[in-house]
């Protein structure tokens, strides 16, 4: 966790497949086996990125061929999760759910700078969790949310709502105030752009991971759009040279610039 800090007015929020890691085959692999276990076809990797915005569960019931009006899609997606989850979880390594080291490298120099970060994902918190810690990056996130902690997935804001909460309780953000933005959510998927825009948070959209920068453009959610991590670290830390108290600043600053969307 990171320490004690002063509280900041703004936080930076992550999403966390696609954008902080590339667990692609981790996740793809470890959904073919339990599929094939219960004799399902396997999911082509179209159908895989499609469903990425979508809960595990949810996801999985997808690809064993249900749609959400079916009687059977949510009990035999959540039998599905059950026996994915654990397996995917034991999987992670830092070869199995690689870090983008460039993205890696800018969650250290935030907190570094004391700039409050959490991660929102979409699969399980201890997913989450996990992958984090393999590469020594846990400690700079004083929130960490997923599926199984909100009681509505992205889109919904709920995820991202309870980060700010969060990381309020927890006394490094100041308490919200109408008309003033609480930070920035960044993420890979359209329903990352959606959550952040209903939370009424600033949001940022990265092209490295499983939809391209042309794809986020078209869906109109994002503030901003970063094609690469040299974009993200300037549009974070504007001043490439500066130090720990003169990053939390250019950080600040360069939040400011985004513009704010009302939430809805």
């Amino acid at each position: 966790m990171i320490g004690a800090t002063p509280p900041a007015v703004r936080a930076v929020m992550w999403d966390l497949d696609g954008t902080i890691c590339d667990s692609f085959l981790l996740a793809f692999g470890a959904t073919q086996e339990v599929l094939a276990k219960h004799g399902y076809r396997e999911a082509t990797v179209e159908d895989y990125h499609n469903s990425s915005r979508c809960t595990t569960q949810e996801r999985l019931a997808r690809h064993a061929g249900l749609k959400p009006e079916d009687a059977h899609f949510e009990r035999i997606g959540a039998q599905l999760a059950a026996e994915f989850e654990p397996s995917y979880i034991a999987k992670v390594s830092p070869e199995t759910a690689p870090a983008f080291e460039k993205t890696a490298a800018i969650v250290r120099r935030l907190g570094a700078a004391g700039v409050p970060q959490a991660c929102l994902t979409n699969a399980a918190a201890s997913y989450a969790d996990a992958v984090l810690t393999t590469h020594d990056l846990r400690k700079f996130f004083a929130a960490v949310n997923g599926a199984d902690t909100v009681p509505r997935h992205k889109p919904s804001p709920d995820g991202v709502l309870k980060c700010v909460a969060d990381l309020t309780a927890a006394g490094v953000i100041a308490p919200p105030t109408p008309g003033r933005c609480a930070g920035v959510y960044i993420g890979d998927s359209p329903s990352d752009g959606e959550a952040a825009r209903r939370a009424g948070v600033a949001s940022v959209g990265v092209g490295w991971g499983s939809h391209d920068a042309e794809s986020l453009h078209k869906c109109g959610y994002f503030d901003v759009i970063c094609h690469d991590e040299d974009e993200l670290l300037r549009l974070l830390l504007p001043d490439g040279a500066a130090g720990a108290a003169g990053a939390a600043g250019a950080a600040g600053a360069a939040l400011s610039l985004i513009h704010i969307s009302e939430p809805t």
